[in-house]
């Protein structure tokens, strides 16, 4: 969102019954997913509802904020939230970027036209 300070946000549905944690914790991580991380993709998007199997899908680690990380992700963004608005449906949290873990290996995943696809590095030009 912005540089300074270095600030992140995240939707999440208020119908989440993540929410309240998130909220009553102040903290979130942002994790970037490689191209190899497509089935945990699925499961945190609803593919699978039990919380308990979609962490159970990935290794993490503890940061020192007390968020987790994925172990392999290609960087996570460890945030504290400075803000929260409702914006019908969702809250938009706002987090300050406390830290970042990064990795040198792996292509990041996106989410296009309903699919994921991996993106590979290159310049784009009109």
């Amino acid at each position: 969102m912005t540089d300074t300070p270095p600030t992140l946000l995240v939707c999440m549905n208020r119908r989440s019954s993540q929410c309240d944690l998130f909220l009553r914790n102040g903290v979130f991580c942002v994790n970037v997913l490689s191209h190899d991380h497509v089935d945990l993709a699925e499961y945190f998007s609803g593919k699978v509802t039990d919380m308990n199997e979609r962490y159970a899908s990935g290794m993490w680690e503890c940061l020192p904020s007390g968020n987790h990380a994925l172990a392999d992700a290609i960087a996570s963004f460890d945030c504290k939230i400075t803000a929260h608005h409702v914006v019908g449906t969702h809250y938009v949290l706002f987090g300050e970027v406390q830290s970042i873990r990064r990795s040198t290996v792996g292509h990041p995943l996106l989410y296009l036209d309903r699919a994921f696809v991996g993106a590979t590095a290159g310049i784009v030009s009109n």
